[in-house]
């Protein structure tokens, strides 16, 4: 999974601060975030009961919980999230359409 990662994203830094605050928001440095959403991060970052919640919650339940009161902070990291869901969708539709063309093909 890891090779077909690499081919589709090839410019991927995997120790770039962006990946660490997707996969935890609260180790991430403040001059890695853009400046629109740095004070709200800080609150986020310091904030004693969310440090427990990622603790505890699964990072999904996480993102969720604390979506509604930091939408900036975690749309950032969902917006790099969503496009695996795209990229799947885009592999299965033309795999059909292979399918479709080939031995399934009738008529």
């Amino acid at each position: 999974m890891k090779a077909e990662f690499i081919r589709y994203f090839l410019d991927i830094d995997e120790k770039h601060e962006t990946w660490k605050f997707i996969r935890n928001p609260l180790q991430c440095e403040e001059s890695n975030v853009s400046d629109e959403v740095q004070d709200k991060f800080l609150e986020l970052k310091f904030n004693s009961s969310a440090e427990e919640d990622l603790k505890e919650l699964a990072l999904e339940t996480f993102r969720v919980k604390y979506l509604p009161v930091y939408p900036l902070i975690l749309h950032q990291a969902l917006r790099i999230l969503t496009m695996f869901g795209s990229m799947y969708l885009c592999e299965a539709a033309f795999s059909m359409l292979v399918a479709v063309k080939t031995k399934y093909r009738t008529g």
